[in-house]
């Protein structure tokens, strides 16, 4: 009997998507209904084993778009694996919300 083990790319963009955006909320408020977002602003989050680099997300903040629920930023963002760890387990996803 074999184990499988799930690839672990879908859980490392969920968690850099929230990493980024409890970031951005937590930041200083900006005189906007935007508040905690600047659209052009980015973040790099750097994840690591001890002192070994294991991956890199990069998340940036969009232009303001109207939507009939009120203005929303669109928040862009790819993850990937170091390329040592790439060997192993490949990780390289990108992933928009509005």
């Amino acid at each position: 009997m074999s184990m499988r083990t799930p690839r672990p790319g879908p859980r490392l963009a969920s968690a850099c998507a929230a990493l980024g955006l409890v970031a951005a909320v937590a930041g200083p408020a900006a005189a906007s209904p935007l508040a905690g977002f600047r659209p052009g602003e980015s973040f790099v989050f750097n994840f690591s084993v001890g002192a070994i680099q294991a991956g890199r997300a990069r998340l940036s903040v969009g232009a303001p778009t109207r939507t009939s629920a009120g203005e929303r930023v669109a928040l862009l963002g790819d993850a990937e694996t170091a390329p040592w760890l790439a060997v192993v387990t490949p990780v390289r996803d990108r992933y928009k919300a509005l």
